[in-house]
């Protein structure tokens, strides 16, 4: 239970969870930490085609 709520009080925003992918977007983000994320997608889809 996490803020007083079950895992199943809000089911759609649990199916979003699974289907969404948020990535940090904002002016102040730095080349070196667009490195990472593009590499963590990079890394993430060359392990999940296995």
């Amino acid at each position: 239970m996490v803020l007083g709520h079950k895992a199943d009080d809000f089911p759609e925003a649990e199916r979003a969870s699974h289907e969404v992918l948020s990535l940090p977007i904002h002016p102040e983000l730095r080349q070196g930490d667009q490195d990472k994320v593009i590499k963590a997608i990079k890394d993430f889809y060359e392990t999940s085609e296995r």
